[in-house]
């Protein structure tokens, strides 16, 4: 799909961009310590319930039924601008814009114009204003809530993010490249409303990361330190460093890049 996607002359070289976009949805989830697993289209998606597909750019007939019934019986799907324009071969569908995909996200994609590198638009979401960028599709709402906006240019006032009840499950659908900072507030309210949470036995600040692994007796707790200063950061409870052998609590100061494996019991 990637060489497929660096191949298509219709958007600029430059900006395309697809690792980088993954690596931006997926910071929304990793800042909260929400473990994100990475998957191909061949995987079973039914235990997920939350499938993040930016930018899928090549879609088969069979990616499409897949993902309907992923969403069909339950599921929270998240695509983006330049999806399902391709099939497996890469030649465009037929009829368009695939019409399960319509289904899905409960709208229509008329056309993504790629900006120059100077323009900029913005999106309106929930009270705020975020920063545009690179693209912009033109959405064509049907059954879907609106939930963002275009501010600005011929595009003002059309539809930039839906969201669609599609059987038992919901789809959204973000039309344009925007800032980090709309992807976060986004997430976070899907987050809450599908309560993703957490339990929060290390209190830290950004550029540390707690990512947890369980087996049938045990918690694991990977603590990060992705920064070149200290880190200090707060244990709730004790936990055992596998690292040391000693029991971690309280206060604890992490050196650059440091990474501490922490373990209690379920």
């Amino acid at each position: 799909m990637r060489n497929a996607l660096n191949d298509a002359q219709g958007f600029s070289n430059a900006t395309k961009q697809y690792p980088q976009t993954l690596q931006k949805h997926y910071h929304s989830f990793w800042k909260k310590d929400i473990s994100v697993d990475i998957v191909t289209l061949n995987q079973d998606l039914t235990s997920y319930d939350l499938v993040m597909a930016p930018m899928l750019y090549m879609m088969s007939n069979e990616t499409i039924s897949k993902l309907e019934n992923y969403v069909a019986n339950g599921g929270t799907l998240v695509s983006s601008y330049i999806s399902g324009l391709v099939n497996e071969t890469d030649l465009a569908h037929l009829s368009g814009w695939p019409t399960s995909l319509k289904r899905i996200f409960g709208m229509g994609v008329k056309e993504t114009d790629t900006l120059y590198p100077k323009d900029r638009n913005v999106l309106a979401y929930n009270g705020k204003q975020y920063e545009i960028k690179d693209y912009c599709t033109i959405l064509e709402a049907k059954e879907a809530e609106v939930l963002g906006t275009y501010m600005e240019d011929f595009y003002q006032g059309n539809p930039a993010v839906v969201k669609n009840s599609y059987g038992k499950g919901k789809a959204y659908f973000i039309g344009a490249r925007t800032e980090q900072a709309f992807l976060d507030d986004l997430y976070g309210d899907i987050q809450k409303e599908m309560n993703l949470q957490v339990e929060n036995e290390i209190v830290h600040e950004d550029g540390v990361s707690v990512q947890r692994r369980e087996s049938d007796e045990h918690c694991y707790l990977f603590v990060m330190n992705f920064t070149e200063q200290k880190q200090s950061i707060t244990v709730k409870e004790p936990l055992y460093d596998l690292l040391t052998e000693e029991i971690k609590q309280e206060h604890i100061e992490l050196l650059p890049y440091e990474v501490m494996v922490l373990k209690k019991e379920k």
